[in-house]
């Protein structure tokens, strides 16, 4: 997966409406049966397509188990 750009949205009764940019649709295209793995800077996105695309596939009917990890530097400098 390349990498996502900011998400363009209108704001419905104060929530942001989740228009998804094209590099977003691929992702949320991807196969549910292959890893994915999406590489993106701060503010791109990523946060709101991966909430749409479980959101999706939790609405199928044989929903499929869902697990996602995020990571951050700030999170890898943390004490253990």
């Amino acid at each position: 997966m390349g990498a996502a750009v900011a998400c363009r949205g209108s704001t419905v009764f104060g929530v942001a409406k989740y228009e998804p940019t094209r590099e977003q649709r691929d992702i949320l295209r991807h196969p549910p049966d292959r890893s994915g793995r999406v590489l993106a800077g701060p503010g791109t996105g990523k946060s709101a397509t991966v909430v749409s695309l479980a959101s999706e596939l939790l609405k199928r009917e044989s929903a499929p188990k869902i697990r996602l990890l995020t990571f951050t530097r700030a999170a890898g400098r943390l004490p253990r």
